[in-house]
């Protein structure tokens, strides 16, 4: 036979499906549980009816539950939707497929609804009905779980925010471009990784945190002894300058890399998700929620365990004491820009494992930053919508407590007849200059409390 006289083959959806079955019962009585597993899944995309005695003979023998599990529900699959099945193996079938919890279940219920008989139709309605519940709850707790991955990057940003807000009393208008250079740290790390050493691809984004975390840090520390530092004092000032610092960089970013998305891959043990009571957890998200967490007690850690730590407290609690008694305040700020905006790096990197990387991905956190930022309380970040006034209530109170003991115990010896003020005045927290004021103030006469 030439050439000529072959006929061609058409390579359709309906030569697939058959070749996909060939294959399914040649694999069905393997020896292998993963084999017949693949094979039981194969039958029940199907759902051929033709498959049926195949399946009933292989359900005969199995001895895994799993597979003999997934065996049934392939054939409650294949009798719900073969018309010339009977009533009774038809209403049997139903439950069947509405227990297997599988969004094709849905497709499958619907389509055997429009041709079931009238005796049969209430059966398969109530199984739908079920179903349907069933995969509203899921889907309401899948948003949840979307709702906790992404809250966990939010987390990281305001933290960060919340740390120089607290000790600073600055409002960081450019902490969302500070996500946004550690998500292109993470990009650029891939990129260089990919480049010069391939197989390093897996470890890529074990090297990008340590950068994105440096390379941010020191452009925070840069903004704060460039710009902030000559601002203190002067809120609206420094939100106008933080604002054009974040134009800046968003326009920068833009002229170096364009304005379109870049792409940033995930490491294999990243990928995929994994099936937990009909859910589906994707794993990049898990590890997200755990490194948030860590990086969240390796931050407790750091601000009650650490020198620096002690010093960011006591120049949050006051910081005219803390420069008396001889710390760098001016030091501790520019360190303090620098975490926050390292932990802002951090969380860029996370973003950029679940969303795209764009000169515009740290436009849209301010909002939520703002928001969830935090108010210090005894040196632990607390996140609280109306920090504001809680920090005035908060400077308020030594004040009160300071001129409340002045009135309460005046110098004995001075004569009260003559001039009714006290000869040593207590030195009481006054003006914009103490951001953060201590839950205990000292006065000079002595080392009495307020």
């Amino acid at each position: 036979m030439g050439r000529r006289d072959a006929e061609k083959v058409r390579v359709n959806n309906n030569l697939r499906r058959v070749i996909r079955s060939a294959i399914g019962q040649m694999t069905l009585l393997s020896d292998n549980p993963a084999t017949r597993r693949a094979a039981t899944q194969s039958i029940m995309r199907d759902a051929d009816p033709v498959n049926l005695p195949l399946l009933d003979e292989a359900l005969a023998a199995e001895t895994d539950p799993g597979v003999k599990t997934l065996m049934q529900t392939a054939r409650a699959f294949i009798v719900l939707q073969d018309p010339n099945a009977s009533i009774e193996d038809r209403e049997a079938a139903a439950p069947v497929v509405a227990k297997s919890g599988d969004r094709s279940a849905i497709t499958v219920l619907r389509g055997a609804l429009a041709n079931a008989p009238d005796a049969l139709k209430a059966d398969i309605q109530a199984s739908l009905d079920g179903l349907s519940h069933d995969a509203a709850a899921r889907g309401a707790v899948q948003n949840i779980w979307y709702g906790i991955s992404l809250g966990s990057v939010l987390l990281l940003a305001a933290i960060g925010l919340a740390i120089t807000f607290g000790v600073m009393g600055v409002i960081n208008m450019a902490h969302g471009e500070m996500v946004m250079l550690g998500a292109y740290t993470t990009f650029m790390t891939q990129a260089l990784i990919r480049q010069y050493a391939p197989g390093l691809a897996e470890y890529s984004l074990a090297v990008a945190l340590p950068a994105a975390f440096l390379f941010t840090a020191l452009v925070g520390i840069a903004i704060e002894r460039g710009v902030i530092r000559w601002l203190y004092g002067r809120p609206l000032e420094t939100l106008l300058a933080t604002r054009g610092i974040s134009l800046i960089l968003q326009q920068s970013v833009r002229t170096i890399f364009g304005p379109t998305n870049q792409m940033v891959s995930n490491p294999s043990w990243m990928s995929g998700s994994v099936a937990f009571y009909g859910l589906s957890i994707t794993r990049n998200r898990f590890w997200i929620v755990m490194f948030a967490i860590a990086v969240f007690l390796m931050l407790l850690m750091i601000l009650n365990r650490t020198p620096l730590g002690l010093q960011m407290r006591a120049v949050t609690q006051n910081r005219r004491m803390a420069s008396a008694m001889g710390i760098r305040t001016p030091m501790v700020d520019a360190l303090t820009f620098g975490l926050g905006s390292g932990i802002a790096g951090l969380a860029g990197v996370a973003l950029s494992q679940i969303d795209n990387v764009s000169p515009n991905l740290g436009q849209g956190l301010h909002h939520r930053q703002l928001h969830g930022r935090g108010v210090r309380r005894g040196g632990q970040s607390v996140g609280h919508a109306g920090g504001s006034p809680h920090t005035r209530r908060r400077q308020q109170i030594p004040r009160t407590l300071c001129r409340r003991r002045a009135r309460q115990n005046p110098d004995p010896g001075h004569d009260h007849s003559l001039h009714p003020a006290p000869a040593t005045r207590p030195v009481c927290p006054q003006g914009k200059g103490d951001r953060a004021m201590s839950r205990t103030t000292f006065c000079r006469n002595g080392a009495t409390p307020c």
